[in-house]
């Protein structure tokens, strides 16, 4: 048996083509497997009955990891690493009841499984009251959403303890985490400079 140029064992000059011969050849290509999840991932080691290495790397397409995040692969049969699908095109955050783009339009980018916010959001409209229950305040477009009930802190000319939270179908909702409810007047700005995780979908 010879190797070749890609790097797979191929039958020598001279040497007549027999069953063991193919064989080798398809164990040593290098190609991406199917697997439905970790388990069938670790069965799939079980079943090669070799273990990866930087010479010769194993890559799995798992069917149940997240969008964009599907292609894995390892050089030592344990420790897994995943080939992320180029980044998202930032998109503009949606204001609702009378919350809209401040100076610096409100986005979100995602990275993998990391969704990064940046802009302002502002309250263009008439005051309201904002309390720890909370008020919607945007709209997150599909795809981008971070994790349900998670927290973004935020900077803003009001007043401390405010939060944006991230609810269900892309809802953003202003909270006021203690100290009572507060006003917040028309001009009212916060600001989404934050970084977070994606949702797994």
């Amino acid at each position: 048996m010879a190797t070749s140029a890609r790097k797979h064992t191929v039958p020598a000059g001279g040497e007549l083509p027999e069953r063991a011969a193919i064989n080798r050849l398809a164990d040593s290509i290098i190609d991406i497997v199917p697997v439905a999840n970790t388990t069938a991932r670790a069965q799939l080691l079980v079943d090669l009955g070799w273990a990866p290495s930087t010479a010769r790397p194993l890559l799995v397409f798992r069917g149940d990891a997240p969008a964009g995040g599907e292609i894995e692969y390892t050089v030592d049969g344990t420790n897994w690493r995943t080939l992320w699908a180029p980044a998202k095109t930032p998109v503009g955050i949606s204001g609702v009841g009378g919350w809209d783009a401040g100076a610096e339009p409100p986005r979100v980018r995602r990275v993998g499984l990391t969704v990064i916010g940046s802009g302002l959001l502002q309250k263009v409209s008439t005051s309201t009251t904002v309390g720890y229950t909370g008020v919607q305040v945007g709209t997150v477009p599909a795809g981008y959403e971070p994790f349900e009930n998670s927290h973004w802190l935020v900077t803003n000319n009001v007043g401390s303890n405010f939060s944006l939270e991230f609810r269900a179908n892309g809802q953003i909702w202003l909270r006021r985490m203690a100290g009572g409810d507060m006003a917040v007047p028309a001009g009212s700005f916060f600001s989404l400079a934050a970084v977070q995780y994606a949702t797994a979908a």
